[in-house]
């Protein structure tokens, strides 16, 4: 069974969605990184500009995203992705209903900037 065929109550994502649209899953938590999975019930806001303090990955499982990172805007679609290293720009938002997988170490500090 693909990740893409659970349904959201398989995968706990009860309640209501955060402040940019979204839920969220931890899907996996190793010493080396983590998986969570990000799930858009519909287009959804930048969740603003920030920086990381560990690189991630994020990987389209279903729907569309828009994201930036240093000033470069892209498009992923199902089964695209791209990384964001350690101390560069980003943000990204939902398109469309959206599940997004987002590789990474937690806990790492954000930092925000005001756009």
């Amino acid at each position: 069974m693909s990740l893409i065929s659970f349904p959201e109550e398989a995968l706990g994502l009860g309640g209501r969605p955060d402040r940019f649209g979204r839920k969220r899953k931890r899907i996996l938590e190793t010493e080396g990184f983590d998986i969570d999975l990000y799930v858009y019930d519909a287009k959804g806001d930048w969740n603003g500009l920030h920086t990381c303090g560990k690189d991630e990955f994020f990987y389209v499982v279903k729907g569309e995203i828009e994201i930036e990172i240093d000033g470069r805007t892209s498009i992923l679609e199902e089964n695209e992705g791209t990384l964001a290293r350690t101390g560069e720009k980003h943000k990204h938002r939902a398109l469309t209903e959206s599940w997004v997988l987002v590789f990474s170490k937690w806990p790492h500090e954000h930092k925000y900037y005001e756009e």
